[in-house]
């Protein structure tokens, strides 16, 4: 389907509400009718090119595959009422009958009188009534009859898009189209994150190897279509190295930007390498390592009060020497002491003599026995460190410590080999452990036999708290994103302390680790984006083409948004992503927008080209910063600024993950700020948004039953219902989307206007639906006579927002 007529079906889709009509539902999940309607069409379109179908033949299997429910349109129907074709001659609100509407359409795009009426002979409409259903349509015929291009979209494409679980694939494992083409599918039983994502794609690589092609995509799993049964069973054996070799390119693809060496440094006062399977990956970040410390402060400025009797200056180089011999004594120490290994020990030895010949020997062995550490007295650091300036070569303290930074990268590059096999990620490892994931097809994965009831009342629970697997490592309370000291994670509630502490399994320890590689807060809010219901091969592609656009730009513009919104949802509905074009191209002009990227480039140029500026516009190619600015606002400048942006972590053909600092305020009150731009996104990615409270928590048995879902306080929950969203278990409904949007937006925009008369207060979005419309409207007045403006715009503007929030419609 080529990108114009693409973008021609979802104008004419969304201007008549399609994103808004539940086309299927059940206690398994619920999709729209544009949704279900655009997986249709992708996956007939792939069984059209898999067919060997003409243009033509391809054309007209997926203009009828989008246009095959369009029934659903009609009120009986949105009730849930059984309809006939008589129905479908009844005038809509527009004044046309729906196959008027087809024509319509049809015609626009170009089409002929023979290929308009061949679709209208096909065209079941969605009121099914028999398996025979797109045999009864209007006499008589008037287009030439294509049975192919019938049976590829009612009895494959259709039945396909309309399946509520993988293993209902079972029932029907070949087409109707091609009794050679067969059906087969994978699912694993525990959706992580970063890991399933990894399994996902060694699946979809070795089905794709033995000839099988992916079609359909669930969060848990993918339907593929195929021939050769026996070559896909002999690849079966290979599973362990596929999960490997895409694990192993996952971590060594980010070891290339800079993130992973530096996750491997630690405080010098607490776990000086909290990382070390990080550290030892390749030269990268080995020399990422380095880099990371020399910029920390303990190096290039450290703490001197406690010293006397020299210079501010001098003290100061010692002890950044001394900090950093002690990094260099925990990567010795990590290849030698703890395993006595004699050889990494000679090989240390032998390279530091060779970085520094004139050092004392003293150092060396301070180093090599671990006498090197934080706690030792000042005095003791003072000597060491002095030991060590004087068999130096270089004097002057910036080029001195650089120069020691770049002869212990040399250093550390010669006992990479001992601490990668020591405390190297085991990939082959993981992939037996995520091999456990997998529920379908079964392999053989050896376990051990393990009483979980008895284990777990010796101490705690052996359970793994996030994905109930079988516990062998504690966690620290962030992982979970809860507090330490109590958690209603165990059994019955239970304080955490002593030999109490939070239990996780390996794989979730590892997801944790991987997932901090790209994790710019601490404190985050957790978005999954999965398909409502499923997702073809072609949802798919629109999904890359959206994220293409950057969606943290979408996560930092609430004001153009909700304010597009309330004055035009019409052009907001005439191809969303259009409109995200649009507005980005205008806030390029901004300047206050131009002024905040400016000083977050000049941010970035000190801390990573220490200021030269004309290093970094060479770099990125441009003559100035200004044109470096708008490259930047363009989406085309690849680089980490301090902006609390969102944070892609992966997309998948079976979900997408992604993470955001959260907001400082009230969480009631932040969670109709989320609740806003989930809503965006269930509107432009055509998916259900989920929200996930708890850091880490799998993505284990959640089914789209609405457009968002988020978990509901009791403040949250009066917050929606008073203005009229109504939630299901969490879940906003699809067909309430734009009415939640629109009420959201009201919202937000009177923030912004009661932050612009200097009212700013924590919970203040809560308190905008909380508090009765006349007590917001003088909230306001008395802010601008405080200020003595006579504000009239921002009085009438707040008075027609709050009677938006208040309507029902």
């Amino acid at each position: 389907m080529d990108e114009q007529t693409l973008k021609e079906l979802y104008k004419f889709a969304l201007g008549r509400g399609w994103h808004l009509i539940e086309a299927k539902w059940s206690h398994r999940g619920k999709a729209s009718l544009l949704s279900h309607s655009v997986n249709v069409m992708g996956i007939a379109e792939r069984l059209a090119e898999l067919e060997g179908l003409s243009e033509k033949e391809k054309k007209l299997a997926c203009l009828l595959a989008f246009l095959h429910d369009i029934g659903k349109e009609h009120p009986k129907f949105r009730n849930k009422k059984e309809f006939t074709h008589k129905d479908l001659r009844e005038k809509l609100s527009d004044g046309k009958t729906i196959e008027e509407v087809v024509i319509d359409l049809l015609e626009r795009l170009g089409l002929s009188e023979d290929e308009i009426n061949s679709i209208l002979d096909m065209l079941p409409y969605g009121a099914i009534e028999d398996m025979n259903h797109f045999e009864c349509m209007l006499e008589p015929r008037r287009g030439k009859d294509f049975p192919k291009v019938r049976r590829i979209v009612h009895e494959d494409a259709d039945r396909l898009a309309s399946l509520k679980r993988l293993e209902d694939v079972e029932r029907h494992p070949h087409l109707e189209s091609d009794d050679s083409l067969k059906l087969t599918y994978h699912s694993v039983n525990v959706v992580r994150g970063i890991l399933t994502s990894i399994l996902h794609r060694a699946l979809h690589r070795l089905y794709e190897d033995a000839g099988w092609h992916p079609i359909v995509f669930f969060p848990e799993g993918t339907i593929y279509v195929g021939k050769d049964v026996k070559d896909l069973e002999k690849k079966f054996d290979d599973i362990e190295e596929y999960i490997a070799r895409e694990l192993r390119f996952f971590i060594h693809e980010r070891s290339e930007d800079g993130e992973v060496g530096r996750k491997a440094v630690g405080v010098i006062v607490q776990t000086v390498i909290p990382a070390p399977e990080y550290l030892y990956i390749s030269e990268h970040t080995v020399r990422d390592f380095w880099d990371a410390i020399r910029q920390q402060r303990s190096i290039d400025n450290p703490n001197v009060e406690r010293i006397s009797g020299i210079s501010e200056s001098e003290a100061k180089e010692l002890i950044g020497l001394y900090n950093l011999l002690i990094y260099l004594t925990e990567v010795v120490k990590q290849c030698t002491d703890d395993y006595k290994d004699e050889i990494a020990k000679d090989v240390f030895k032998k390279a530091f003599e060779s970085e520094f010949p004139n050092v004392p020997a003293d150092v060396l062995e301070c180093i090599i026995s671990s006498k090197i550490a934080n706690t030792k007295p000042i005095d003791e650091k003072m000597r060491v460190a002095k030991l060590f300036r004087n068999g130096l070569e270089t004097k002057v303290r910036e080029r001195l410590l650089d120069d020691v930074v770049s002869k212990f990268k040399n250093i550390t590059n010669e006992l990479r080999g001992f601490g990668e096999k020591y405390y190297g990620i085991d990939y082959d490892g993981v992939a037996r452990e995520l091999m456990k994931d997998i529920s379908y097809p079964c392999f053989k994965v050896e376990t051990d036999v393990w009483d979980a009831y008895i284990e777990g009342k010796k101490r705690g629970t052996p359970l793994c708290i996030l994905c109930s697997n079988r516990a062998e490592t504690e966690a620290i309370a962030s992982i979970v994103g809860k507090a330490e000291s109590f958690t209603n994670f165990m059994r019955g509630g239970s304080k955490i302390g002593g030999g109490n502490k939070y239990r996780i399994c390996s794989l979730c320890e590892l997801e944790s680790k991987l997932r901090s590689l790209s994790m710019s807060s601490k404190e985050y809010v957790e978005y999954y984006l999965i398909p409502q219901i499923s997702i073809s091969p072609l949802g798919m592609e629109e999904w890359e083409k959206i994220i293409e656009l950057r969606c943290n730009w979408l996560f930092n513009h609430d004001l153009e948004l909700s304010d597009l919104i309330i004055n035009d949802m019409d052009r907001f509905n005439n191809r969303s992503v259009d409109v995200l074009v649009e507005i980005r191209e205008n806030a390029i002009k901004r300047k206050n927008v131009r002024r905040r990227v400016e000083n977050a480039l000049k941010s970035y140029i000190r801390r990573e080209y220490g200021g030269d500026v004309s290093s970094f516009l060479s770099d990125v190619e441009v003559s100035s910063l200004d044109e470096a600015v708008d490259k930047y606002l363009k989406g085309e400048l690849d680089i980490t600024t301090q902006f609390d942006y969102l944070t892609l972590h992966l997309i998948t053909p079976n979900y997408v993950m992604m993470s955001h600092p959260k907001e400082s305020d009230r969480e009631d009150a932040n969670y109709l700020r989320y609740l806003f731009r989930m809503l965006l996104m269930s509107r432009l990615f055509g998916a259900s948004v989920i929200l996930k409270e708890i850091q880490c928590e799998p993505l284990t048995q959640k089914v789209s039953k609405g457009a968002v879902y988020v978990g509901l306080s009791l403040g949250l929950k009066k917050a929606l219902d008073k203005l009229g969203i109504r939630t299901d278990n969490g879940w906003v409904g699809i067909e309430d989307t734009d009415k939640a949007l629109l009420k959201l937006s009201a919202i937000i925009q009177l923030f912004y206007i009661m932050r612009g008369v200097q009212i700013d207060k924590k919970g203040l979005l809560l308190e905008i639906v909380n508090n009765p419309p006349g007590r917001v409207v003088c909230d306001i007045v008395n802010a601008l006579q405080k200020t003595k403006k006579f504000g009239r715009n921002d009085i009438l503007k707040s008075i027609k927002l709050l009677n938006l929030m208040e309507e029902t419609v």
